[in-house]
């Protein structure tokens, strides 16, 4: 395992606030195995309290700068996204909105949580959907890791990543989305995760009972 670094001393910007790291801190210092989805300056500094640290990132120069400081115990994949255009794909699949209408749907300025055959997705505003990031969406289960002990959830799609988390995280692991709190458009993630933490705009989530695996 990695010397911890004073977060000061990490090379790449946190997206997150000091009292927010701290919150992450509570739950993954000494933890085996944790993945992210969304590389950073939270690649650097959370590596270093953990044995094994795996890292999605759909932006390549994003990708490569951090590759340059990463420490040995971790990997970046860079997964990077395909334009699909959302209203096109809305015309063929027919989705129907959560809440309600489509009404509801327009209000919110094609940016809120949808459904298709029973399951919950995130959408951009107007231009893409979570369709664009599959590939980074799944990379997850392509690789020889899995029961994390944490997973941070702050890139793309985030919705449709803790999907995908439930049936990465060990029963007892600890799912960290952040910018949870200040957009409703995550809380579909409550299908099956609950809150039982917070700081700020970051939720510290788990597994609801008979979720994972499904």
């Amino acid at each position: 395992m990695e010397t911890i670094m004073n977060r000061s001393d990490v090379p790449i910007d946190f997206s997150m606030s000091d009292w927010e790291i701290l919150k992450c801190e509570e739950y993954i210092q000494d933890k085996d195995l944790m993945l992210e989805w969304g590389a950073g300056g939270s690649t650097l500094y959370f590596s270093t309290m953990v044995g094994k640290f795996i890292s999605i990132e759909d932006n390549k120069s994003w990708s490569d700068k951090i590759n340059l400081h990463k420490n040995k115990n971790t990997e970046i994949y860079y997964v990077p996204s395909h334009e699909i255009k959302l209203d096109d794909y809305l015309d063929k699949k027919a989705f129907k909105i959560l809440k309600g209408s489509n009404e509801w749907y327009e209000k919110h300025g094609k940016k809120e949580i949808h459904e298709s055959d029973g399951k919950t997705y995130w959408t951009t505003r107007g231009k893409s959907d979570w369709h664009c990031y599959i590939d980074y969406i799944n990379k997850p289960t392509e690789l020889k890791y899995n029961n994390y002990d944490v997973i941070l959830v702050d890139g793309r799609a985030r919705s449709m990543c803790a999907y995908v988390a439930k049936d990465l995280l060990k029963k007892t692991g600890y799912l960290l989305v952040h910018d949870f709190n200040n957009r409703p458009y995550y809380h579909g993630i409550l299908n099956w995760f609950e809150k039982v933490d917070e700081e700020e705009s970051l939720a510290v989530l788990t597994l609801k009972k008979g979720k994972s695996n499904e």
